[in-house]
């Protein structure tokens, strides 16, 4: 419950080959991740997997990260993905370390290393893919990652959706009217910080019922929890 996965992925090439494959990799990288709690390992494994009858020689480049809810520990491997960043409540960004081992499908046997880094409060992860920074404008020039950065330090403050928003809208704009040249991918997770263990404990009974409802609504509501997530509560 205190740790979340984050996967995103890009299969080289277009058609119903690379379509097929990306189906391929989606399968086999959570089987992998599923039966390891070592993610540098469990991407060995599906890269071995996906390199046996793989004569067309197709590849998947991933980033994959579990990230402890609590302390913020976010442990992760890179496999020839875009290098994501992290944008301070301060406005200052920073992109994570690069590669911790090639695209997967192309060669049995590579080796993969788990890479770490620690969030701090209110520290927001970007991921995004190439197609984003790759897209060029009418003089040709690469929409790229100073501007990316630049976008994103200028809306430091703004919810997760909004910030997303906000890089597509300055990219569409740069293009200005030329259409995506491949897939543009951003998302972004904000991470508020631990937030402190609310404890309630009464006999279970009909009548505390009343009692336990009101606790949860309150703290959830603290959360600014969604209403419709609340209602399922």
């Amino acid at each position: 419950a205190d740790r979340l996965a984050i996967l995103v992925a890009d299969v080289a090439g277009n058609g119903i080959t690379a379509e097929m494959f990306m189906m391929r990799a989606r399968t086999t990288l959570k089987a992998c991740l599923q039966a390891s709690s070592d993610i540098a390992c469990a991407v060995a494994q599906a890269n071995d997997l996906l390199a046996e009858d793989n004569a067309m020689g197709m590849a998947v480049a991933l980033w994959v990260g579990v990230l402890d809810v609590r302390t913020g520990t976010l442990d992760y491997v890179n496999a020839d993905f875009p290098s994501p960043g992290l944008l301070h409540a301060d406005g200052t960004y920073e992109f994570l370390t690069r590669n911790s081992g090639p695209a997967l499908g192309r060669s049995a046997g590579a080796g993969y290393t788990c890479r770490q880094s620690v969030l701090e409060r209110e520290d927001t992860l970007v991921l995004f893919s190439d197609g984003l920074v790759k897209q060029r404008n009418a003089a040709g020039n690469p929409f790229g990652t100073e501007r990316l950065a630049a976008v994103l330090r200028a809306h430091a403050l703004a919810g997760v959706v909004e910030l997303c928003q906000a890089v597509l809208s300055a990219q569409a704009a740069f293009a200005d009217g030329r259409g995506l040249e491949d897939n543009a991918l951003v998302l972004a997770l904000h991470w508020r910080g631990d937030p402190e263990r609310k404890e309630f404990t009464v006999p279970a009974t009909i009548e505390n019922l009343p009692g336990v409802s009101a606790f949860a609504e309150r703290n959830l509501k603290a959360l600014e929890c969604p209403q419709d997530v609340f209602a399922d509560i």
